[in-house]
C-alpha cells in the first residue's frame, strides 16, 4: 500500500510540480552577415585589429589576428543608411545575434545604433562539433535598445592567443521562423531628403568672371594668368581643422583652405575632389547618418571660397560605396580592365555603367552649383586607365573589324589568326596577350575611351552652361611609358576632345639618394625622372592652343631615401619648371595633414620619414617648415613682372631637336619586352640635360617637321606604319640628322618585317645601352646642332643634370637655368646663343644682381656666346633677364665682385660638403656590399630544396588582385615573370626555381588574405652548415618589423627559429633595397619598367652536427606580404671513408679542375694537375697569415693510403725526406682557367693512423708560401 501511495505522489507531482524543461527549440537564423549583407562592409581603417578571410561558398570566415591584445574587436557596419536594419518594431526578446567561433573565451558583442554603441555580453558558450563553441547575444540583454542596427563588432576581452578565429553562422537569429527584418529605407522623411536631392540646378550665367583660353593659356582682366593653388579637401565636419600645436603658428593649420587661407598664401585657385555627399546620396547610396550635416557644412564652406575659380575632380566617386551598396550590379559593371584602373572602376561602355557616370557628372555638377561656388575646370577622371574588354566592346570590336577587313580570311591574315568568324574573335578575354591583335584593338579602345571623355563633357555642360568653363581628365604617369597602361588610351584623340590637359607629378626629388614607395597608387609621387618627359609630350599634344596643368604637384626633400625638410627655394624652383616645359597652372598635393598624428615636431617627423603619399602633407612642419609656405608667394612676386612676355604661347623658341614618340611600338612593348621606358627617358635626357631646344613629335608630325628642326632623334620605334617610314626619308632628304635605336623601323605596326626599308643614313646606337647616350651627344656635337646654350664647369666633374632654357621676345630674354645635382654650388661658365643685335644688360633678378663686364655695364650677341662666370647653387632655379633698359633696384656686380662672392659662397658650403662626401663613401661601400656574394660557401657542398610540394603562387600573374595570384597578385606587369628560372645564382648561392607551374610560397598579410599562414614539411634531410632563403615582401613594414619565421626542425625532436625582420633580413621586392642583414640575390626588370630583385639571406646552424629534417614557415600577419622563391642547403661534408680525423677548419673536396679550394678559404682555383691524382680527395686548410710560415697540421686515416703532399713552389721550403719528390707541378691561380702558381708534388705511402702533414717555411719577397694540401688515394 505505501508502495502505490508513493507512486501516486510522484506521479502527481509530475503534472503539478515544476520540473525539468523539455529542450527548447534552436532559433533560425534570419539574416546571415556572411556573406555581407547589402549596404554592409569591413572598415579598412587602422583601427580594425582583424583582417577578415571569406571561406567562398561557405557561411563561416577566418579572422586573421592584427593585434593580440586584449580588447581587439572586429567590426562590420553599414555605411549607407537605407540599408541599415529596423528592429524597431520586433520585440528585442525575439532576437540574438550568435555565431560560432573556434576559440573559447570571453567575447562580448558590441552593437551600434549610429552613434550608439551598446555592449551585449553573452552567458556561457555552448561546446559544438569540429571544436566550435556557440556565442549567442540576446539583443534583449542590451544595455541601449537598438532600434537602427548600423554596425556589429566581436570584441575578444582576453588576449587572443591564435593567429586566426574560424567564424561559422554570424547572424541574427529569431525563436520566429521566417522572421523577415526591415530596411531603414522605408523612412518617408529620408526618401524626401533624397528627393530634393536629385532636383537639377542649371546654371547658365553667374556673377563671376573666369578666364578665357587664349595663346595656349588662360588670360582674365587683360592679364595672362598663371593657376597656382593647393590639392585640399573640403571639410564635411567642421570648418575648423582638428587641435594641433601649430593651431596659432599659421592660419592654414587653423583653417581649412577658403580664400582667406588662399589670400594669406598667394594663390588664387583650388582644387579638390567633389565631397561624396554632395550627389551620392542622390545615386542611392554612401548616404551616412551624417548626411545632411556633411552637406551644410560643405556648402557653408564653398561659399567661403566666393569666386576663386575652382578645379574640381570626380576621382572619388566612392565606388566601394556603390559595390557594397549594390553587390551584383557591383560586379556586372566593373570595368574588365585586367590591369589598375582604380579611378575608373566601372564599365563606361555598359547602359548600367554608362548611366553611372553619367548621373555622377550631372547631379555632382548640379549639387556644386547650388552652393553658389564658381568652378571653372571639372575633371572627369583621374590618373586614368581605360581598356574595358567588356561583352558590350568585344562584340562591337569584332563588328568594326568586318567593317575593316571585310572577310575574316583577310583579319586572319593580318593577325596570323584561325577565327571561324568575327563572331570568334570576339570571344578572345584579354587582347593584351593576343599579340598580332593589339594594334586594331588599341585603335578600337583609344577611339571608346574619346567617345566616354565626349559623354561625360555634354554631361556636365548639359547642367553648366556659363560661358568659360572647361572639361579635363588627368592622365596617369604610365600610359606614357608602359604598354599595360597605354592601351586604349590614345593621347591624341583625348586632346582632341578636352578643353585643357591634365598631368600629374613633379620634378626630380630634391636632396640626394633613391627613394623608394608602397605601390602603384604612388607613382606620380615617383615620377622625378619622368614628369618633364611627359610635361614635353603634353606640349605636343597642345600644340601651344590648349594650356596644360599639373594636378597633382609632388615637391619634396629626400636624403637617402627618407623624407627631410623642403626649402622653400625647392618650391619656386618646381612652379619656374613648370614653366619651362609648358604648363600654365600647377595644383601642390597637398595643403592637408592628418593633426591627430603628432604632438610635436619628432612625431610629424615620424609621420612623413618613409616615403608614401603622407611626404607630401604640406601641413606638416618636419616636411614643410613655415618659411616654406611663403614659397607661393615669393614665386608669384618673381613671376609677375614678367608674366605678359613668359607665359603665352609660343613660348619657346623653334625645337632643333625632334625626339619621336612612337605609339606602336609602346602598346606593343608588353609582348616584345622592349624597355621603352628606359630607352625613351635616357635619349630625352640626353638631349635635355645637354641644353639642346626639342619637340616631342608623333607620327603624323613627322612629314611637316618645321625646318629649324636639324635632328630626329628615335630612341623606340622598332614598330612603325609604313607611312612613317617614307615621312623620315623625306627628313634625310632634307640633310636631317636622324640618330636611332638599332631596331628602329624593323617592323610594322602588327610585327611584320617592313617591306620596303629606309633609305638613307642613319647613325644607328643601342638605346637600351646607357653608353649610347655620350654617343648620340657625341652625334649632335659634330653636326653643329643648335643649343640654347651651354653650361659648363670651371672645375670638378662635367655638370649631368642641367637644364636650360629660353624665352625670347626680342628686346626682352628670360634665361632659366638649373642644376639638380645635389650638394654645392658650381662655379660655371654659361654661354647664350643670342643672334640680336645691339646691347643688353644681364640681370639675376632673383639675387637683384646686373652683371658687368670690365668696361662694359652691357653684353652684346658676341660677349654672351662666349659665355659669362656664376655661382650657380644646387637645386635651385636661377634667372637671368636680358634687356634693353637698364635696370633699377639692383646691385652692379663686376667680374671681381663676382669672384669674390663665389668664394664667400664656398667658404660657407665647405664644411657641409666634407661631411656629406664622407657620409657618401661610407654609402658607397654599403651599396657595394650589397651586391657581394657570400664568402666561405662550399658550392659542392650547396643543395637546393624543393619547394614545389608547398609552392602556392605562379611567378607569373595574369589578372590583378583576383586573389588566385601568382605572385604578388599585381597583375602581369607588376610579377615575376622576368626573373631567370631553373638552376640560377643569387648572390653566389645556386638555387633551383621551377620554369613552369608554382614556383613560390606566399604567405598571408594584412594586405593579403589569400595566401598560406604556415607552411610546413619542407624536407631537408641533411646535416647542414647554413640555410639561404631567396625571398621578398610586397608591401613596406617599420623598421626590424617580423614579417615570418624560418623554424628549423631537428632529428632530436629540438626546434630553431630564425625571425625574418623588415629592412634586415628582407625587403620590399620593388627597387633595389639595402636590408642590413642579406643580400641583392635576383634583379630584373618587370615588364612595367620597374626593378624588381629578390633577396638572399643566410641563416648560419649553430649545431651543424644534429640533422635537419624539415623547415617550417609562420607568417607574422603583419603589413608586408611574405614570398619565398627558393631554399638551397649548405650540407655538412661527410668525410670519405678512408679519413678518421682533419683539422676543425680544413676543407675536403673531390679533387677536379675548377676547384677553388687549394686553400679552405675557397679563392684559389685548381688550373691542372697529372692524371695520376684522378679519383682522389683535396684536403686543405686555410691560408692564414702571409707574413709567417704556415704551420704544419695532421689527419688520421682508417686505411692504407697514397697520400700526395702539393707545396707552393714558393721560396725554399723544407720538406722531410721520407716524402718523394715527383716530377710533375699542379698548377692553380686566383681565376679558373689561369694557373700563374705552381705546386711541387710529393708522394709518400702511409698503412693509416696520424700523419703529419708538413708546414711550409719558404719565404720571397716579403712573404710566405700558402701551407701544404693534400690528395689522398686509396691503395
Amino acid at each position: 500500500m505505501k508502495k502505490r501511495v508513493l507512486l501516486f505522489c510522484f506521479l502527481l507531482a509530475g503534472i503539478f510540480l515544476p520540473g525539468r524543461p523539455a529542450a527548447a527549440e534552436e532559433p533560425t537564423l534570419c539574416l546571415p552577415f556572411c556573406p555581407l549583407p547589402a549596404g554592409w562592409m569591413i572598415p579598412w581603417w587602422s583601427s580594425q585589429k582583424f583582417d577578415w578571410k571569406p571561406d567562398h561558398g561557405t557561411n563561416s570566415f577566418l579572422l586573421l589576428v592584427r593585434d593580440r591584445n586584449p580588447g581587439a574587436a572586429f567590426e562590420i557596419l553599414c555605411n549607407n543608411m537605407p540599408q541599415e536594419l529596423d528592429l524597431s518594431a520586433i520585440p528585442a526578446g525575439k532576437l540574438s545575434i550568435g555565431f560560432e567561433a573556434s576559440v573559447h573565451t570571453r567575447i562580448r558583442l558590441i552593437a551600434g545604433d549610429g552613434r550608439i554603441r551598446s555592449e551585449i555580453e553573452c552567458p556561457k558558450p555552448e561546446p559544438r562539433e569540429e571544436g566550435l563553441f556557440r556565442y549567442t547575444f540576446p539583443l534583449q540583454n542590451a544595455k541601449t535598445p537598438i532600434r537602427h542596427l548600423s554596425s556589429l563588432a566581436i570584441q575578444f576581452l582576453g588576449k587572443t592567443t591564435s593567429p586566426s578565429v574560424k567564424i561559422r553562422n554570424f547572424g541574427i537569429y529569431s525563436s520566429e521562423k521566417n522572421l523577415q527584418i526591415p530596411l531603414v529605407s522605408s523612412s518617408e522623411e529620408l526618401k524626401k531628403t533624397i528627393a530634393e536631392e536629385r532636383k537639377l540646378r542649371i546654371v547658365t550665367r553667374d556673377r563671376y568672371t573666369r578666364p578665357e583660353i587664349r595663346n595656349g593659356c588662360f588670360f582674365q582682366n587683360g592679364k595672362y594668368l598663371f593657376f597656382l593653388g593647393p590639392n585640399a579637401p573640403v571639410p564635411l565636419k567642421s570648418l575648423e581643422r582638428d587641435d594641433s600645436y601649430m593651431k596659432n603658428q599659421h592660419i592654414a593649420y587653423r583653417k581649412y583652405v577658403d580664400r582667406e587661407v588662399l589670400d594669406s598664401l598667394g594663390l588664387n585657385s583650388t582644387h579638390f575632389n567633389l565631397p561624396n555627399p554632395l550627389y551620392t546620396p542622390a545615386l542611392g547610396y554612401g548616404i551616412t547618418r551624417d548626411f545632411k550635416r556633411e552637406i551644410e557644412t560643405a556648402h557653408a564652406f564653398l561659399k567661403t571660397l566666393g569666386g576663386t575659380p575652382l578645379n574640381v575632380d570626380f576621382a572619388f566617386v566612392n565606388s566601394e560605396g556603390f559595390r557594397h551598396a549594390f553587390p551584383e550590379r557591383g560586379k556586372r559593371m566593373v570595368q574588365k580592365n585586367s590591369n589598375w584602373c582604380y579611378f575608373i572602376p566601372f564599365c563606361p561602355d555598359s547602359e548600367e555603367g554608362r548611366t553611372f557616370y553619367r548621373n555622377c557628372f550631372r547631379l555632382g555638377t548640379s549639387s556644386l552649383l547650388k552652393t553658389g561656388a564658381n568652378p571653372f575646370l571639372y575633371e572627369l577622371f583621374n590618373e586614368s586607365r581605360y581598356n574595358c574588354q567588356c561583352d558590350t566592346n568585344r562584340k562591337e570590336f569584332a563588328q568594326a573589324m568586318k567593317a575593316k577587313y571585310g572577310t575574316i580570311q583577310a583579319a586572319n591574315a593580318r593577325w596570323k589568326t584561325m577565327f571561324a568568324s568575327f563572331d570568334a574573335a570576339a570571344s578572345v578575354k584579354d587582347f593584351n596577350n593576343s599579340f598580332r591583335m593589339i594594334p586594331d584593338w588599341h585603335e578600337f579602345a583609344s577611339t571608346r575611351y574619346a567617345e566616354i571623355l565626349k559623354e561625360g563633357k555634354d554631361a556636365i555642360r548639359s547642367i553648366d552652361k556659363r560661358p568659360n568653363v572647361y572639361i579635363t581628365e588627368q592622365c596617369s604617369q604610365g600610359v606614357f611609358l608602359n604598354a599595360f597602361a597605354a592601351i586604349g588610351m590614345d593621347y591624341r584623340k583625348i586632346a582632341a576632345v578636352v578643353d585643357t590637359l591634365g598631368s600629374e607629378g613633379g620634378w626630380r626629388s630634391y636632396g640626394y639618394g633613391s627613394i623608394k614607395y608602397g605601390g602603384i597608387m604612388e607613382d606620380a609621387a615617383t615620377s622625378g625622372n619622368s614628369y618633364s618627359y611627359i610635361a614635353d609630350i603634353y606640349q605636343a599634344l597642345s600644340k601651344g592652343k590648349k594650356p596644360i596643368l599639373n594636378h597633382e604637384h609632388y615637391c619634396a626633400r629626400f636624403h637617402d631615401g627618407k623624407r627631410v625638410p623642403s626649402s622653400k627655394t625647392d618650391l619656386i624652383t618646381s612652379m619656374w619648371n613648370e614653366i619651362m616645359h609648358g604648363v600654365s597652372g600647377s595644383y601642390l598635393y597637398t595643403l592637408h595633414g592628418w593633426l591627430t598624428e603628432w604632438k610635436n615636431l619628432e612625431e610629424a617627423r615620424k609621420q612623413v620619414e618613409n616615403p608614401s603619399w603622407k611626404s607630401y602633407m604640406m601641413l606638416n612642419p618636419y616636411a614643410y617648415p613655415l618659411e616654406t609656405l611663403d614659397a607661393f608667394r615669393q614665386f608669384m612676386r618673381e613671376l609677375e613682372p614678367y608674366r605678359e612676355q613668359v607665359l603665352p604661347f609660343p613660348r619657346f623658341g623653334k625645337p632643333a631637336v625632334a625626339i619621336f614618340f612612337s605609339y606602336p611600338t609602346l602598346i606593343m612593348s608588353g609582348a616584345s619586352k622592349e624597355n621603352v621606358r628606359r630607352k625613351m627617358l635616357e635619349w630625352y635626357n640626353a638631349v635635355l640635360f645637354r641644353q639642346y631646344p626639342l619637340q616631342i613629335v608623333f607620327e603624323e608630325e613627322l612629314a611637316s617637321l618645321d625646318p629649324a628642326v636639324r635632328a630626329l632623334i628615335v630612341p623606340a620605334a622598332t614598330y612603325a606604319k609604313e607611312e612613317t617610314l617614307r615621312d623620315v626619308e623625306k627628313f634625310l632628304g632634307r640633310r636631317g640628322i636622324v640618330i636611332a635605336d638599332q631596331q628602329a623601323f624593323r617592323l610594322d605596326e602588327y610585327g611584320d618585317p617592313q617591306k620596303k626599308p629606309i633609305r638613307g643614313r642613319i647613325y644607328r646606337l643601342n638605346a637600351a645601352d646607357e653608353r649610347s647616350v655620350e654617343e648620340l651627344r657625341k652625334i649632335l656635337l659634330k653636326h653643329e646642332v643648335p643649343r640654347h646654350g651651354t653650361v659648363t664647369a670651371l672645375s670638378g666633374p662635367a655638370l649631368q643634370q642641367t637644364e636650360l632654357h629660353l624665352i625670347d621676345r626680342g628686346d626682352f630674354k628670360l634665361c632659366f637655368l638649373v642644376n639638380m645635382e645635389y650638394l654645392e654650388s658650381r662655379d660655371v661658365r654659361i654661354s647664350l646663343n643670342i643672334r640680336d643685335t645691339g646691347r643688353f644688360y644681364l640681370t639675376d633678378p632673383v639675387n637683384r644682381r646686373t652683371l658687368v663686364q670690365k668696361n662694359s655695364e652691357t653684353w652684346s650677341g658676341d660677349d654672351l656666346r662666349k659665355g659669362f662666370v656664376y655661382t650657380i647653387p644646387a637645386q635651385e632655379r636661377v634667372l637671368f633677364v636680358l634687356e634693353r633698359k637698364r635696370p633699377e633696384n639692383t646691385v652692379f656686380l663686376s667680374p671681381e665682385e663676382q669672384k669674390s662672392l663665389s668664394e664667400s659662397i664656398h667658404r660657407k658650403e665647405r664644411e657641409t660638403v666634407r661631411a656629406f662626401r664622407k657620409k657618401h663613401e661610407q654609402k658607397r661601400k654599403r651599396e657595394m656590399a650589397k651586391f657581394e656574394k657570400y664568402a666561405d660557401v662550399a658550392l659542392e657542398n650547396c643543395i637546393p630544396l624543393d619547394l614545389r610540394s608547398v609552392a602556392n603562387r605562379d611567378l607569373a600573374d595574369s589578372v590583378a588582385r583576383d586573389g588566385k595570384g601568382g605572385w604578388m597578385d599585381d597583375g602581369p606587369d607588376y610579377d615575376l615573370s622576368t626573373i631567370p628560372t631553373g638552376t640560377v645564382s643569387a648572390a653566389g648561392i645556386p638555387f633551383q626555381i621551377p620554369k613552369t607551374g608554382k614556383a613560390a610560397v606566399v604567405l598571408l598579410s594584412r594586405h593579403s588574405p589569400y595566401g598560406k599562414e604556415r607552411v610546413s614539411g619542407i624536407e631537408v634531410g641533411r646535416c647542414v652548415r647554413a640555410l639561404y632563403f631567396l625571398h621578398a615582401c610586397g608591401w613596406d613594414s617599420p623598421e626590424n618589423t617580423p614579417v615570418m619565421t624560418y623554424i628549423i626542425h631537428y632529428a632530436d625532436g629540438t626546434k630553431a627559429e630564425f625571425p625574418v625582420r623588415f629592412g634586415r633580413e628582407i625587403a620590399n621586392w620593388w627597387n633595389l633595397p639595402s636590408p642590413s642583414h642579406a643580400k641583392l640575390g635576383l634583379t630584373a626588370t618587370a615588364k612595367s619598367g620597374q626593378e624588381i630583385n629578390l633577396q638572399c639571406c643566410r641563416w648560419e646552424n649553430p649545431d651543424p652536427e644534429k640533422m635537419v629534417t624539415s623547415l617550417e614557415v609562420v607568417s607574422a600577419n603583419g603589413e608586408s606580404i611574405p614570398g619565398i622563391v627558393g631554399i638551397t642547403a649548405e650540407t655538412v661534408p661527410v668525410l670519405p671513408s678512408i679519413l678518421k680525423q682533419i683539422p676543425e677548419k680544413a676543407k675536403v673536396v673531390e679533387l677536379k679542375r675548377d676547384s677553388r679550394y687549394r686553400t679552405a678559404n675557397g679563392n684559389l682555383f685548381l688550373v691542372s694537375y697529372p692524371t695520376f691524382l684522378n679519383g682522389g680527395c683535396l684536403v686543405s686548410i686555410p691560408r692564414g697569415r702571409m707574413s709567417a710560415p704556415a704551420p704544419s697540421w695532421e689527419i688520421t686515416l682508417n686505411e692504407p693510403a697514397e697520400i700526395y703532399l702539393l707545396v707552393h713552389n714558393y721560396g725554399s721550403p723544407e720538406i722531410p725526406k721520407d716524402w718523394e719528390q715527383l716530377p710533375e707541378l699542379l698548377s692553380w691561380g686566383v681565376r679558373q682557367g689561369l694557373g700563374w702558381q705552381k705546386d711541387r708534388i710529393y708522394k709518400k705511402s702511409v698503412s693509416g693512423g696520424r700523419v703529419v702533414i708538413p708546414g711550409h717555411n719558404g719565404h720571397g719577397n716579403g712573404n710566405y708560401g700558402i701551407p701544404n694540401a693534400v690528395v689522398i688515394q686509396k691503395k
